[in-house]
């Protein structure tokens, strides 16, 4: 099934492993405006109180997402955040 969605309405997502393990929670969209493409999420902890991770989650990495989270293989996926950002720039237009 292919659907449209709001990159914001990913923000705040579960990262989930297959295994079912809760790794972090979607912070921002990472976006190669020059592609039109996403390239990525930067991450934050799943407590009220965490703030946000060194690692991003790429999109080579991406298994599956969906209306309730984005499902990965494992956390061997994840990348440093800033090196995955470093031409990129967070999300900060209304992307469909």
């Amino acid at each position: 099934m292919n659907e449209l969605m709001a990159a914001r309405s990913i923000t705040t997502r579960p990262v989930v492993t297959l295994g079912g393990d809760a790794v972090a929670h979607v912070k921002d969209t990472v976006c190669d405006a020059a592609a039109s493409r996403i390239t990525g999420f930067t991450l934050t902890g799943r407590g009220l109180l965490s703030g946000p991770l060194k690692d991003g989650l790429p999109w080579a990495a991406v298994s599956a997402l969906g209306h309730d989270a984005v499902m990965i293989r494992d956390r061997r996926g994840l990348v440093n955040a800033a090196a995955m950002t470093a031409r990129q720039q967070p999300l900060r237009a209304r992307l469909l």
